[in-house]
């Protein structure tokens, strides 16, 4: 319970510094569009400087639910590689966030905040 706690503190924290979701999504193509910017968007913020590699898309490849906790399974295609994740679906208020690694950094979390219609 703790650690979920944090975890959405941690979460709430990234995103007041970094922006949220300028537009509700009303389906998974809009989802992924909001995703794909503001991952985009703090890969440039937080990436070091010897990473020269770029986020070419973000694709939702399903949900699931283990035990308690729901997820999104969430693919990053990078320059070099794709990166499959499960990001766990965290509700905030009227908004929900998914938080994934990155490849080479896997403690290196880059988080969007979603609104749906």
């Amino acid at each position: 319970m703790i650690f979920r706690l944090l975890q959405v503190l941690a979460i709430a924290l990234v995103l007041s510094f970094t922006g949220c979701s300028d537009k509700p999504a009303s389906n998974i193509a809009e989802l992924e569009v909001s995703l794909e910017r503001q991952f985009k968007q703090q890969w440039e913020q937080k990436r070091p400087p010897e990473n020269r590699h770029t986020i070419k898309s973000v694709h939702i490849d399903g949900f699931g639910t283990s035990g308690a906790v729901n997820y999104a399974e969430i693919r990053v295609v990078w320059d070099h590689t794709n990166y499959l994740t499960q990001s766990p679906v965290v509700p905030i208020g009227s908004a929900t966030a998914f938080t994934v690694g990155t490849p080479e950094n896997p403690n290196l979390h880059l988080t969007a905040l979603v609104t749906f219609k």
